[in-house]
């Protein structure tokens, strides 16, 4: 699922992105503090690239840094599927429909 969400939004931010959900990132106080965001759940990341490119423009510069998940030995994952992937899409048609009007 991860390789889905990361191809359709490499190709709806026109960016290229390894890992939109994981991999740590650091944003700019003095841009972030400018952004409405109204995403909820793991889509939150999406929206602040997103947005941030938008407000940006040409100086906009995503660097990832990678790093490894250790599988989980206990306990249940805290994503509940259904609304994530209910998030994911509604970001997604955010963006598409945004990028289709200008």
């Amino acid at each position: 699922m991860s390789r889905v969400v990361n191809f359709a939004f490499t190709f709806v931010l026109d960016e290229k992105i390894h890992d939109i959900s994981g991999n740590y990132k650091l944003y700019r106080r003095s841009i972030i503090s400018q952004l409405e965001l109204a995403g909820q759940n793991f889509d939150i990341i999406q929206e602040i690239v997103f947005k941030t490119k938008k407000l940006t423009g040409n100086d906009f510069k995503l660097v990832e840094v990678p790093y490894r998940w250790n599988e989980r030995l206990e306990g249940k994952p805290k994503r509940k599927l259904f609304p994530y992937i209910v998030s994911y899409i509604h970001m997604l048609l955010k963006f598409v429909i945004f990028r289709l009007k200008h």
